[in-house]
């Protein structure tokens, strides 16, 4: 409900005892004195809460043309002693005191709002024709600057209407004019209050005290308040709770109640009893390798057993890549983004070197200078020594540093700290996506070898995925292991073999191919799966007479798991035969496959004949 016009003590009390309010608000001009006074009486008078809500001040430039007055009289004869023309933009209510000297009342330029009440004020002190500019705001800084030039203005008498009244226009315009600014100010204690913010954070407890509170995931980019954005800033500050690590809590300033907790273990709890909006800071970018999605998640599970009511609000940030781009001045949206931070385990390692080799950029967070000594060695032993490596330590700490290195300067790099790199090579390889393997690329001796054209058809039943953990049960010289590991970087190959001669020539032709991939096992199967994390595929191409035991391990690890079995005698293919029988399997499939290979005999091509092989594809049934 808006009333429109004046009023004074009694009608303010009036007013309020009408409406039965319980809560009176006083955002009024910072220099209505008169009318603050009134307010506050009224609402004493009425014993009903009394707030005064402080304008944002403005930033009063450092400009030594800008005079100070207490009042308007004082500012009248102050005008009086000084010629020249003078914008009033002070209103109308003190205006009889700038009129009542004649010769000051001809030199000036009032601004007012466009109404009949202003202008009969100015008519009244015998203001009149082109000495009334009346104008609705607000004003911008050209707009006061061509006023100042259509009349000539030497000086403007304003008063600190804080930045929504604007008072900056006004003092930067007079700044580019090099004209006076007469200030008609109050004294300090005028200005006191609440913030609009921190009213509407006391309203909000007050009066929806039940809403979900706000809780912002806020992420500081490299840490420091410069690198929040806009709206991170908004949501840190009018957070009543903090929570972050130690050196991003110092950081960004905090002076709100803290904790330097970063694991929901510790949060939530302190979340139950404290009912304020929370800001929950971490570093780099909330979607890029963060704490923030567990953090997430936990809260979410809060919410949904009723433990925890919130309106979750994420904030992004400058990532560490995006830092470490900007300064060696490259792009990184070309780039494949990874982490090795806690991960510098040989297949991880692995999986980072197959990607520079195959790709011209890529990025890795690491846990120290110890991970880029190791990527430095990998590099080296793969052939990649001419890669260049763009190193940050400790982006956004003041003991920031970036340089560039090569790999076989990388082994002089020894400071503590968080490190991150891009590798880049310009000499990458295209990846195969046929994933073949031709036989005489392995080393054989007499440890039998599931040929090429078995070996390929064997492991398109397997239907693997980019994920897959597979088992290669009676792995032989690793031939499979080997062809599976290659697909992809991230599948994960447990290779289970009996012969000690077989491992270690398995060995050498992983490490002749660069495959890190895989993990060999000296066991007889079914030994030697308890520590194996549960398989999603299977290959067996032997099991030592103990097929029905290895499967039932299998299947005890996961009941879906898929599997492909070749046999070349009739006694194993009895066996698999009573898979079915014994276990709940599906999409069973038995091919039987007679391959012959052409082979060079002088001038002539003869066909030589493989032995026949039974191919089974089954999965457990889902």
């Amino acid at each position: 409900t808006i009333h429109e016009g004046r009023m004074n003590e009694e009608e303010m009390y009036g007013f309020i005892k009408d409406r039965e309010a319980d809560i009176v608000i006083d955002a009024t001009h910072p220099y209505a004195t008169e009318v603050g006074v009134n307010i506050l009486n009224a609402a004493k008078k009425a014993q009903v809460c009394h707030y005064r809500v402080r304008r944002e001040s403005t930033a009063m430039a450092d400009y030594e043309k800008i005079k100070y007055f207490p009042d308007a009289k004082d500012c009248a004869a102050y005008l009086a002693e000084n010629c020249g023309s003078i914008l009033l933009t002070t209103g109308s209510k003190d205006l009889p005191v700038y009129a009542e000297n004649e010769e000051v009342r001809k030199r000036l330029y009032v601004r007012i709002l466009p109404g009949k009440e202003g202008i009969g004020a100015c008519e009244s002190c015998g203001i009149t024709g082109k000495h009334i500019i009346a104008m609705q705001g607000p004003f911008s800084e050209e707009l006061n600057l061509a006023l100042i030039r259509q009349y000539d203005i030497s000086r403007i008498v304003s008063k600190d209407s804080g930045k929504t009244g604007g008072t900056d226009e006004k003092i930067s315009a007079a700044i580019k004019a090099g004209i006076e600014i007469c200030m008609i100010g109050g004294k300090k204690e005028d200005l006191q209050g609440v913030s609009l913010p921190e009213m509407e954070r006391m309203l909000e407890q007050k009066y929806y005290a039940s809403r979900a509170r706000k809780i912002s995931i806020i992420s500081c980019g490299m840490a420091g308040k410069g690198s929040l954005t806009g709206g991170a800033k908004a949501a840190l500050d009018s957070a009543g709770i903090v929570f972050g690590a130690k050196r991003l809590l110092d950081a960004l300033g905090v002076t709100q109640k803290n904790f330097p907790y970063y694991r929901a273990d510790d949060i939530i709890p302190e979340l139950m009893k404290d009912s304020a909006d929370a800001a929950v800071l971490f570093s780099g970018d909330t979607g890029f390798y963060s704490g923030a999605e567990k953090f997430i998640a936990a809260l979410k599970e809060c919410m949904s057993r009723k433990t925890l009511e919130a309106d979750i609000q994420v904030y992004a940030g400058v990532s560490s890549p995006a830092a470490l781009a900007a300064a060696f001045g490259i792009s990184w949206n070309d780039a494949v983004l990874m982490s090795l931070h806690g991960k510098n385990g040989p297949e991880n390692i692995g999986e980072f070197i197959d990607a520079v080799k195959h790709e011209r950029k890529v990025f890795t967070l690491l846990s120290g200078s110890e991970d880029i000594r190791n990527i430095a060695s990998a590099l080296i032993e793969e052939g990649l020594s001419d890669c260049r490596i763009l190193i940050g330590k400790g982006l956004g700490s003041e003991d920031e540093e970036t340089f560039e290195s090569t790999p076989d300067k990388c082994p002089e790099i020894t400071g503590r700290g968080l490190y991150s790199i891009f590798v880049i090579n310009e000499k990458q390889q295209p990846r195969s996506v046929a994933g073949r393997i031709r036989d005489d690329e392995f080393m054989r001796s007499d440890v039998p070898m599931t040929k090429e054209s078995i070996r390929t058809l064997s492991i398109s039943k397997l239907d693997l995925k980019d994920d897959s953990i597979v088992y290669d049960i009676g792995s032989g010289t690793g031939s499979v292991s080997a062809q599976i590991a290659l697909l992809s970087p991230k599948i994960r190959v447990y290779a289970i073999e009996r012969k000690s001669e077989a491992v270690a020539l398995s060995r050498d032709n992983f490490r002749k191919m660069g495959i890190r991939n895989v993990k060999l096992i000296e066991a007889e199967a079914p030994d030697g799966f308890e520590d194996l994390p549960a398989p999603t595929h299977v290959f067996i191409g032997g099991s030592g007479g103990h097929l029905m035991a290895t499967m039932k391990k299998i299947f005890d690890k996961n009941p879906h798991a898929r599997i492909v079995i070749t046999a070349v005698t009739l006694e194993t293919l009895n066996e698999i035969t009573q898979i079915g029988k014994t276990f709940d399997i599906e999409d069973m499939e038995i091919l039987n496959i007679s391959a012959a290979k052409a082979k060079k005999l002088g001038s002539y091509h003869l066909m030589q004949s493989e032995n026949p092989v039974w191919i089974c594809s089954f999965q457990g049934k889902q």
